[in-house]
């Protein structure tokens, strides 16, 4: 637990220090616009200027074979338009899915300092909470330095190398990933 006296103390060594107040803004209207498709990215400029929030789909409105062009595609647009006052979130996928660590990763990396809100779908407790809040302290931490980031020995920003899956890059582990523990002949007999 968190003492008051490291309330506004960083969570990660190099991230930003948190903020104290938030921003008041307008949020009255919020497009959420599927970064998949290019005739919608291509309109982001203009539909960025009409509302008060453009928010990036990475969640259930986008089929699975669509995924990664979604967060590429997420990643593209934000780069090439200057929102202005107008808000940029991304709905990224669920803690649970395969796709939220790709989702965080590319994202923050890719994004930067232009992202508003990640907003997280599908929470179950305060623990996701907690959990995305030291993920991006992490991801911004690394991300600090801006062209001296760490990197590894392929080139990659470090945090690309989390593999949270056995065996699997970018893919959260699931109960079939396990191999199967063996019962004690014990417990079977005392059954």
């Amino acid at each position: 637990m968190k003492t008051p006296a490291n309330f506004y103390k960083p969570l990660a060594i190099g991230a930003p220090d948190p903020v104290r107040e938030l921003p008041v803004t307008l949020e009255r209207t919020i497009h959420f616009l599927p970064p998949h498709i290019e005739k919608m990215r291509a309109k982001a400029g203009a539909i960025a200027k009409t509302v008060d929030v453009l928010l990036g789909n990475l969640e259930d409105a986008i089929p699975i074979e669509a995924k990664v062009a979604a967060r590429k595609g997420f990643v593209e647009l934000a780069q090439a338009n200057d929102f202005g006052q107008t808000g940029l979130w991304t709905r990224v996928n669920c803690l649970n899915s395969p796709w939220f660590l790709d989702d965080m990763t590319e994202v923050v990396a890719g994004v930067g300092n232009k992202l508003d809100v990640v907003m997280i779908p599908k929470v179950e407790g305060p623990w996701d909470i907690h959990f995305v809040d030291q993920l991006l302290s992490l991801l911004e931490a690394d991300g600090a330095g801006g062209e001296e980031r760490r990197r590894d020995r392929r080139g990659q920003p470090a945090y690309a190398r989390l593999q949270p899956g056995p065996g699997r890059p970018g893919r959260l582990p699931r109960h079939e990933d396990y191999p199967r523990r063996r019962r004690s002949p014990l417990l079977r007999r005392a059954r």
